[in-house]
């Protein structure tokens, strides 16, 4: 392993693809934590909770070295969308978020030796109007499973989402430019 990579508390594909447009060498490790969600925390504090949780299941392997973690919520009218479980709850979630307008925000750790910087960004995302034929032939491209919320805004989602405004990439589960900022302040020695 490079001494000069970050370390990665997330095996999810998509921020493994996400992490490279930031041109530094990172290693993944899976994270250990239970992901609880603190409802007595705003969802803002709720999933920068969840990110430091990843981020120090892992920290104690990687003395002196910075880990990232990162976890992303759907919510709409207060309630949570998680990853659905099944074909009936990936039905559930989209036949909700269908013709409304739902949040996504996305919490970012970063710790190192027992320092932690937290921040979040998130985005307001609209899908139009799905028939019942189009919720249920997304679910069998599979595409909704492992995924907060039941989609990929970035895959075969995308033609139903006539609005975003925030961070796109907040939805997609990195937010890359305040990332990067972050970054830089660390190799700077201004993060912490």
């Amino acid at each position: 392993m490079n001494d000069k990579s970050y370390i990665f508390a997330s095996e999810s594909p998509r921020r493994k693809a996400l992490i490279k447009l930031l041109d530094r060498s990172f290693v993944f490790t899976p994270s250990k934590s239970d992901e609880k969600l603190d409802r007595e925390l705003s969802f803002e504090e709720a999933i920068m909770d969840i990110a430091l949780q990843k981020a120090l299941s892992v920290s104690g392997e990687y003395h002196g070295r910075l880990v990232l973690g990162a976890d992303t919520l759907v919510v709409l009218n207060k309630d949570v969308f998680g990853k659905p479980k099944n074909e009936e709850q990936a039905y559930e979630m989209l036949s909700a978020l269908s013709g409304e307008t739902h949040s996504v925000i996305t919490g970012v750790a970063m710790v190192r030796d027992g320092q932690h910087k937290l921040f979040y960004s998130k985005a307001n995302v609209t899908f139009d109007k799905m028939s019942d034929q189009e919720i249920r032939a997304y679910i069998q491209s599979e595409e909704p499973f492992n995924k907060a919320g039941a989609y990929a805004i970035q895959g075969l989602a995308a033609k139903h989402i006539t609005k975003i405004e925030g961070d796109y990439y907040a939805v997609m589960g990195l937010p890359l430019a305040k990332l990067y900022q972050h970054i830089k302040a660390f190799e700077n020695n201004t993060l912490f």
